[in-house]
């Protein structure tokens, strides 16, 4: 037990690792306190079923993810060109 101990904090310990534990805490975290405001769970337990929520919807939660990546990239897009054709307009107009 002491070696699997001394294993983790020497993961943990490393720059880039412990970034992505204190990033999945946090995660998790956050559903655990979704689901104790929705259905007065205790924390653990909320952790728990918020964790097994992500766990069985994750082709949905990637599928939205890419989805508003694209609708996000689109709305770049359109807004420079709007932009754009517009400052050639007021340019060309009051030149």
């Amino acid at each position: 037990l002491k070696v699997r101990r001394r294993r983790l904090l020497s993961f943990i310990k490393t720059p880039g690792n412990r970034r992505c534990v204190e990033k999945c805490l946090k995660f998790i975290n956050k559903q655990a306190y979704i689901q104790t405001a929705i259905f007065g769970y205790s924390f653990c337990k909320a952790s728990r079923m918020g964790f097994f929520l992500i766990l069985r919807n994750v082709l949905r939660i990637s599928a939205v993810s890419v989805v508003s990546q694209i609708v996000l990239f689109i709305g770049k897009v359109f807004i420079t060109v709007a932009s754009a054709v517009g400052g050639y307009y007021y340019l060309d107009i009051h030149s």
